[in-house]
């Protein structure tokens, strides 16, 4: 029987900000800037993390399973994730694998609004692909 490599990654990777923008254009400046939260290295860094620690579930490698598993969280003020919840699977199991990986992954670098660290909805993508 050949032995198949695994490769895991997240390419659909997006935050959405739970602070609204200020709509009064007259009063941008860098002051009212927002940034999103972003894994501390950014998207890169990110996909590294994944690929070096997230690991694919026996029980779906030898049932040859494949998929996205979708899953939202809030990054808050302080960087610490909060809330995570699987809002599209693909089975049980690798569910509840990528839900555990991002509950325990490290502090992000949180969204910020005026200057402000400020709490955001990160929406993550995981990918179990098997590779070979």
């Amino acid at each position: 029987m050949k032995t198949r490599t695994i490769l895991i990654a997240a390419f659909s990777f997006f935050a959405v900000m739970t602070v609204q923008a200020n709509n009064d254009r007259s009063h941008d400046n860098k002051d009212n800037a927002i940034t999103n939260a972003q894994f501390m290295g950014g998207e890169t860094a990110l996909q590294d993390y994944i690929e070096s620690n997230l690991v694919y579930p026996s029980c779906a490698r030898e049932k040859a399973l494949e998929g996205s598993v979708k899953v939202s969280f809030f990054v808050l003020p302080d960087g610490s994730i909060y809330n995570a919840k699987v809002i599209e699977g693909m089975d049980q199991v690798c569910d509840q694998v990528a839900l555990r990986f991002v509950e325990n992954m490290p502090n992000w670098m949180p969204a910020t609004k005026n200057g402000q660290a400020a709490a955001s909805k990160v929406k993550l993508n995981i990918k179990f692909r098997l590779n070979g």
